[in-house]
């Protein structure tokens, strides 16, 4: 667990919790610059482990995955010897990276449309090209070694995963995706997510710079597909940009009309695309709840605009200044003000921003599709209808202060619509849920991606 000296209020926090023996805090000591790079390479330098990954503090990985990674490193390991002794060596393989508050507010909707759509559908295609992948900032499982033989992270970078990246890339090693899942916290607020924004694309200028200083030896070490998908594109949309600029504004540059609608057209075209794309990647995921907001992309790329723009004078003024993203903010969408008294009373039914769905009639006594009603509830009053958030029936007998019951459960059991005051909806899709594991045993339980409760309301 890796502290910086100054900030005594987490080490405090950090010391109260009392860790498990398997977790040791460091304390990073002050220096410059004070970047997440140089206290992930501080804490390199105590590890001991063949493999080694990077979490955020807030993260929530799916259960086995650190399985998965050393299962992806075993499996190239044996490919490599017996099937293909040409291959490179893998260095690092990325979880894919989500948001456990996708639905908090439009901002966090749009948030989670752009990271399905990168980490569900771009990243594995990149990986099956064989193009350089520009890492995500957590979830990255390396092999130590192999780590520290490439120089481990720019302490000056502030994307210090994208630089790590392409650098190992161009230093003859493989970059490559698992299947799983770690849940992050997405800024729910506008400023908060320019200044995060800002910083990223900044850091992608710099990596940019860096590899290009010597870009020969990029295009060989990564071939003409890796040139071209990272750095191609960037001198290549610039330079036609400023080449129409200046030769029509002061060349007296007479573009065919084919040419412009050709470019209205592809202009049109790929605007679409990226709209179906992503739209269809996050319905996979998150359902079409979360997926039509991706409609409202062209107006999410305005702020995309925005974060570039400071990036850019960023990177004059600034380069190395790190904009650290606030955390915590998702309080809010647990328990706003507005809904304190109720929430401490109902923690799983506080009225939410865009929560309301559409009812579903159950038609067995289960809790859903796959779980069971749970011990003590017979068929006779088990529930025909369940919550899309906590599992929670609609019609339990015990009393409300016992349960946790909605105190609309009152309303009949023919009604096909909720009233429009209800925090909460009811479904029997198991989309929001995922499985966990549960005590010494390790047998997997339903709990809520949303509230974390388990089906069965508390006693």
């Amino acid at each position: 667990m890796l502290l910086e000296e100054d900030d005594t209020e987490t080490i405090e926090a950090a010391k109260r919790s009392r860790p498990r023996e398997y977790v040791r805090i460091l304390v990073v000591p002050r220096g410059e610059p004070q970047t997440k790079p140089r206290a992930c390479n501080y804490g390199l330098t105590f590890a001991r482990g063949e493999y080694v990954v990077i979490y955020d503090a807030e993260d929530r990985p799916d259960p086995g995955q650190l399985r998965a990674a050393i299962d992806a490193f075993r499996q190239d390991a044996f490919e490599r010897r017996y099937l293909a002794p040409d291959r490179r060596p893998l260095i690092c393989v990325q979880a894919a990276l989500n948001y456990f508050n996708a639905d908090q507010n439009v901002l966090t909707r749009l948030f989670a449309i752009e990271y399905t759509h990168w980490f569900d559908s771009m990243l594995p295609g990149l990986d099956r090209s064989g193009i350089p992948l520009p890492l995500g900032g957590t979830s990255n499982h390396f092999d130590t070694r192999l780590l520290r033989l490439v120089g481990a992270w720019d302490p000056w970078n502030v994307t210090e995963d994208a630089d790590l990246g392409l650098r190992a890339a161009v230093e003859g090693y493989r970059v490559g995706v698992i299947n799983s899942t770690t849940w992050e916290e997405a800024c729910s607020q506008v400023p908060a997510w320019i200044k995060q924004r800002t910083r990223w694309i900044k850091g992608y200028m710099v990596t940019a710079a860096v590899n290009t200083r010597n870009t020969v030896r990029y295009v060989k070490r990564t071939g003409v597909a890796g040139a071209v998908g990272f750095l191609g594109l960037i001198p290549l949309v610039l330079g036609f940009t400023i080449v129409t600029y200046v030769g029509y504004n002061f060349v007296g540059l007479v573009l065919p009309e084919w040419l412009l609608a050709g470019g209205v057209v592809s202009m049109l075209f790929g605007n679409a695309m990226m709209i179906l794309v992503s739209g269809t990647a996050t319905w996979r995921r998150h359902g079409w709840r979360i997926a039509i907001f991706a409609l409202l992309n062209p107006a999410y790329w305005v702020l995309h605009a925005v974060a570039a723009w400071r990036a850019a004078w960023q990177m004059l003024s600034s380069p190395h200044k790190w904009e650290k993203t606030p955390h915590g903010l998702d309080e809010e969408y647990h328990d706003d003000g507005r809904w304190s008294a109720w929430a401490r009373t109902f923690p799983c039914w506080t009225p939410q921003p865009w929560s309301f769905r559409s009812w579903t009639r159950g038609a067995s006594a289960t809790w859903g599709r796959s779980w069971t009603a749970p011990p003590g509830r017979t068929p006779s009053w088990a529930p025909t209808w369940s919550c899309c958030r906590t599992g929670w029936p609609r019609s339990a007998t015990p009393s409300a202060a016992a349960t946790g019951t909605p105190p609309w459960t009152g309303h009949s059991a023919s009604r096909s619509r909720p009233p429009w005051w209800a925090p909460c909806s009811w479904r029997r899709s198991p989309r929001p849920w995922r499985r966990w594991s549960s005590g010494a045993t390790g047998q997997p339980r339903n709990r809520c991606s949303m509230c974390w409760h388990p089906p069965s309301p508390p006693s």
